[in-house]
């Protein structure tokens, strides 16, 4: 056996099979090797199997191109699962901690006796509060009701 003949056969096949060439005659095959190797006249011209390649490889892209558009698309609609069902539990925490973080911290200006401080701070504050309820409570009834339809 060559060994150096052997490892390039390897190479080739490898190379192949890395590009996703599958199924092939290994008698044609070697056959065409043999007749460019040995400056044979190959059974078929170099202009149709410049062609025959092209349209093979054109359905490989094609192949590879649906699969890849499969996965993609079961990819968004699992990213889009995930996000739907966890969009709420990313957003009330923040939302809930800042506006209580706000109605308390306005709190001393309600209990000041000041002329000033004190309607500003029961605006203030309890604007907060009502609008904790409206956001957490209130809007997501709203939206769903506008975008039920949607999907």
């Amino acid at each position: 056996m060559d060994k150096k003949s052997y490892a390039f056969g390897m190479s080739v096949a490898s190379s192949l099979f890395q590009s996703g060439v599958h199924g092939l005659n290994f008698e044609d095959f070697t056959a065409g090797l043999r007749a460019i190797m040995m400056g044979e006249k190959p059974a078929v011209s170099i202009e149709d199997a410049g062609k025959l390649l092209e349209e093979f490889y054109a359905e490989m892209e094609a192949e590879q191109n649906e699969r890849a558009s499969a996965a993609g698309k079961a990819a968004k609609e699992e990213g889009e699962k995930f996000l739907a069902e966890n969009a709420g539990k990313r957003r009330v925490r923040p939302i809930f901690l800042t506006s209580c973080t706000t109605a308390l911290g306005v709190l001393p200006m309600v209990l000041s006796k000041d002329i000033l401080w004190q309607p500003m701070g029961v605006i203030i504050c309890f604007g907060t509060i009502l609008s904790i309820v409206f956001i957490v409570l209130l809007m997501p009834v709203c939206y769903w009701l506008i975008f039920k339809h949607a999907k």
